[in-house]
């Protein structure tokens, strides 16, 4: 590969989200749900957080409204009927939770400084709220290792992932041509089926070890051996 410049997606790439995630919403449920089982709430709020998600990302919610809207969603199927008011204080306790147990994958950040020091510019494509995913990535110590016209956020751009024009739009900021381009990212769907179909390099990060192929990787610090 004649790699020119590094995307790379954030959650559960570099962020180990799917962990946060759980944490806080285990604690929610240990203080308004305590006598249901952890997988029960889990489930329950993995299928009210995809609904709306697909409502923000359809433009029928705000990033906020989509918050709030899960906890009503929530709380509806286990019975509870929830003021807006109310869901946003409990939006609030989620988010102060998640973002406590924001945690970076093993390699992530030396990784990111050896390919700073080899002068390759790396930036991001994900999803969400540019406020939030920017947020992430300072708290994480590794904001300043990014270019800062090479940070791509769906809310901020009007696209989002698998959509291609998410991608030609980075492609565009970095100005140079997609053979020479990598995107790292740990979903087939949302990362690497479009951006191989506008003829990026991909890798797929396996942490659980799921896949199998070439072009995937299982500790973060192999995307060095890709590119050198």
């Amino acid at each position: 590969m004649n790699i020119t410049t590094i995307f790379f997606d954030v959650d559960n790439t570099l962020v180990d989200h799917s962990l946060a995630e759980e944490l806080a919403i285990n604690k929610l449920r240990e203080v308004y749900f305590p006598k249901q089982t952890r997988e029960e709430f889990k489930d329950i709020w993995t299928i009210n957080t995809r609904k709306n998600w697909l409502l923000f990302e359809a433009g029928l919610l705000t990033f906020e409204q989509q918050r709030i809207q899960r906890i009503i969603s929530v709380w509806q199927a286990f019975g509870v009927d929830l003021a807006q008011s109310k869901a946003k204080v409990v939006s609030n306790q989620y988010l102060a939770l998640y973002e406590h147990s924001w945690k970076l994958f093993p390699s992530v950040s030396a990784t990111l400084r050896t390919l700073v020091k080899m002068k390759l510019p790396i930036g991001i494509i994900t999803n969400g709220s540019k406020s939030q995913q920017v947020a992430k990535l300072i708290k994480m110590g590794i904001y300043p290792l990014f270019r800062k016209d090479l940070i791509v956020v769906s809310n901020a751009v009007g696209y989002t992932k698998p959509q291609i024009e998410i991608f030609l739009h980075a492609q565009h900021c970095a100005k140079t041509n997609p053979e020479n381009i990598l995107f790292v990212g740990d979903n087939i769907t949302q990362d690497i089926e479009p951006a191989r179909s506008i003829n990026w390099n991909t890798l797929l990060v396996d942490y659980k070890r799921e896949n199998q192929g070439r072009h995937l990787i299982h500790d973060f610090k192999e995307v060095l051996k890709f590119i050198v």
